[in-house]
């Protein structure tokens, strides 16, 4: 009978030990119980958000706490949206982002080191779609392939270098460009299409968003999807105004 009370007590104390530890991995630094819960409508397009919903997404964003593993992938702080107070729909959100940005990173899609913007290791794109489709999403067109074609003539099909992508801009942008630095804008700034951010010296993307050394953007080429990097891969930004 005493074995059996001391297997018993400690099957208990294992349990309890168990539990105590799922807690304590359950935790995040900041208790958010007591700001703001943040939520959209189920109704919510996220594909065309207005500037207040941005504005939520971008309040959302500081509590995510992205952060890269050892392999260079990112992930989320919190495994659901309850431990930071934010709707379910809002983490998903960020979930997808997140999963759409690994992606591309396992893919190889953005990664070019090569000094020019190109999308050399994208095979079966053009060498300067990104930079098309990035133009064509602040101006709020579709021509996207004749924006291509017309810097492909410019600057023949090995991509545009660096120091002339704000020839481009200033072409068919009309000169309403402004060269931006990153490190001026506010945290938690809500920016939109109008900014296109070039990555690594190698990847155009549309603005959408920067907060806590992270900037979110959309990625046109990948149809629109929602990608994040870090603030020191920004290689130059601008805006269309």
């Amino acid at each position: 009978m005493k074995l059996f009370k001391l297997t018993i007590m400690a099957i208990i104390a294992v349990i309890l030990t168990f539990t105590y530890s799922c807690q304590q991995e359950s935790l995040i630094e900041q208790d958010y119980s007591d700001m703001p819960y943040l939520s959209l409508p189920e109704s919510t397009d996220f594909d065309n958000l207005s500037q207040s919903e941005m504005q939520t997404i971008m309040d959302a964003f500081e509590r995510m706490g992205i952060h890269e593993d050892s392999d260079g992938l990112l992930q989320l702080k919190p495994r659901s949206g309850w431990e930071v107070n934010v709707s379910e729909e809002i983490f998903e959100f960020f979930k997808r982002m997140t999963d759409n940005t690994n992606a591309q990173i396992t893919a190889g899609v953005t990664l070019s080191r090569s000094g020019q913007l190109n999308e050399s290791e994208n095979p079966g794109a053009y060498q300067t779609d990104c930079l098309a489709r990035s133009i064509s999403a602040a101006l709020g067109s579709n021509s996207s392939s004749d924006i291509d074609a017309w810097i492909r003539y410019k600057y023949g099909n090995d991509g545009v270098p660096p120091e002339n992508v704000i020839d481009v801009l200033n072409y068919f942008f009309n000169g309403r460009v402004a060269t931006i630095n990153p490190s001026q804008i506010p945290n938690n700034s809500v920016l939109g299409n109008k900014f296109i951010v070039i990555i690594d010296e190698a990847h155009a993307v549309n603005g959408y968003g920067i907060s806590n050394g992270w900037i979110t953007c959309r990625d046109y080429q990948q149809g629109g999807a929602y990608v994040t990097y870090s603030s020191d891969r920004i290689s130059q930004m601008y805006m269309y105004y």
